[in-house]
């Protein structure tokens, strides 16, 4: 017997899709927060085990690793977009070969950037200025979480060509197993075997092994709608280029993301570990709105490519309010719950030795970016409605633009890395996060304005040929 998880996609009113939206995205969500507590287990257990030179290690690789996950959760969205398209079309052959066609995409990725990134590793924290007390152990950690990125790869792909079917539960119960064994392999490793930041790597190695093989073996013996083969898993152009044309722009955008994390963060490095380490904590807190607000806006853009594709128009643009409204809600309920337990989270993270410099270190970025991360969400959610209305490019340049170019030249013009100097703050630094986000999705909004003709008639002309498709099949 199996279980039936699928959603129908393309059937309801406003408050049945928005129904539908939230139960299809709650499992994405809880994935990404799984995700997210694999670096929290590795932060707090080698933080309580090793103390602060560890921890800043490992903290200072964060957001070099969110950029990793970014890519592969970019790619993989080319993935779950396409997929919803076939699945809204019922055109379960260009589903078979969406599958395995992007099941090789991943494993070729992710081979790919695990041995650059190996041998690029102490350029790379080099350039990110971190300090030479723990620079050895962050080199270390680095480079041993690059094998794990084959393994990232393909259960992100699998898990969004379930997702791409209407199956957004079954990859939160592979990543749950996997999540378990994490947190037994850390406190295994770190104070059973005494492998400091070696043993929070192994773990995430072999976790995202057991995720990985999981999805390949349910996409491979689950009844569903499309038929999976080993066998089949080649390159085929055009699911490539359909795939690589949403997943590349989002991918691009995701790296973009955590590359103005990335430069911000060397500028933290400056500061001294107790620094590093509170803006360590911080961005994990942060991270749970971020990737609650993501989802939902990824779980929508499903929802909107498997409409667009039918040529659906008020479903189209009942979905877009939707994911802008879930977007504000969450965002701002979810953004000001976590700011109102800093305290508790924090001791958490510290793994009960946080001060009251770290305190307060940690208060004064979460007050600015917990309140106002919604914006992030709703800019987030402009972007992949576009994404699911095949309009990939021009949201992934604005993006760019103002999530990486503004914000450098910004920060190069405001902040000033001499100490002593009044601009030498980091508010200064943290303060570009919400005024990006404002500028984008003013810009989005815009560029979806002058779109809006253009779409109206790519929806109509979508549903002129499924009518014909569904009336006469053989044509």
């Amino acid at each position: 017997m199996t279980l039936k998880r699928e959603i129908n996609m393309t059937e309801g009113n406003f408050k049945t899709l928005w129904k539908k939206v939230f139960l299809y995205s709650l499992p994405i969500i809880l994935v990404g927060v799984l995700e997210i507590l694999f670096n929290t287990f590795d932060l707090i257990t080698i933080e309580g085990k090793e103390g602060e030179l560890a921890a800043a290690a490992v903290g200072a690789n964060a957001g070099f690793i969110a950029l990793l996950t970014n890519v592969f959760i970019g790619l993989s969205t080319g993935e779950n977009v396409v997929m919803a398209r076939h699945y809204g079309r019922n055109d379960s052959e260009g589903g078979e070969k969406c599958a395995s066609t992007g099941l090789l995409i991943a494993f070729i990725a992710g081979i790919i950037i695990a041995l650059i990134g190996y041998f690029i590793t102490p350029s790379l924290l080099k350039v990110m200025q971190v300090e030479d007390s723990y620079f050895d152990l962050a080199v270390t950690y680095l480079q041993l979480y690059f094998f794990a990125m084959p393994f990232m790869a393909i259960y992100n792909f699998g898990s969004a060509t379930f997702r791409g079917m209407g199956d957004s539960t079954t990859p939160l119960i592979f990543l749950i197993i996997a999540g378990v064994v994490h947190i037994a392999l850390d406190y295994l490793f770190v104070y059973g075997f005494n492998m400091s930041v070696q043993g929070v790597a192994l773990s995430n190695i072999i976790s995202y092994a057991l995720a990985a093989i999981l999805v390949l073996l349910f996409l491979r013996y689950k009844k569903s709608f499309i038929k999976f083969r080993f066998k089949d898993i080649r390159f085929r152009r055009e699911s490539a280029l359909e795939i690589l044309k949403i997943g590349i722009p989002s991918a691009l955008e995701g790296m973009v993301f955590a590359i103005s994390n990335i430069l911000l963060q060397s500028s933290v490095n400056t500061w001294g570990s107790k620094v590093v380490e509170a803006n360590a904590d911080c961005e994990n807190i942060e991270n749970f709105v971020y990737t609650t607000t993501f989802c939902l806006a990824q779980g929508g853009a499903a929802f909107v490519s498997a409409n667009y594709s039918i040529g659906k128009k008020k479903n189209v643009i009942n979905l877009v309010k939707i994911i802008e409204l879930n977007a504000f809600i969450v965002g701002l309920i979810l953004g000001l719950i976590f700011l109102a337990l800093n305290r508790p989270l924090i001791y958490a993270y510290s793994g009960g030795k946080a001060d009251e410099e770290l305190y307060s270190l940690c208060f004064e970025r979460l007050v600015l970016l917990l309140s106002t991360y919604f914006l992030c969400g709703m800019m987030d959610g402009i972007t992949n409605s576009l994404r699911g209305m095949n309009k990939p490019l021009v949201p992934m340049l604005i993006t760019i633009f103002f999530l990486c170019i503004f914000r450098v030249f910004r920060n190069f013009v405001v902040y000033s890395p001499e100490v002593g100097n009044p601009r030498h703050s980091t508010i200064l630094l943290y303060v570009c996060y919400p005024i990006s986000w404002i500028m984008s999705s003013l810009f989005q909004l815009l560029y979806l304005y002058i779109k809006r003709k253009k779409i109206s008639k790519e929806l109509e002309e979508n549903r002129i040929i499924y009518q014909e498709k569904a009336t006469n099949p053989t044509c």
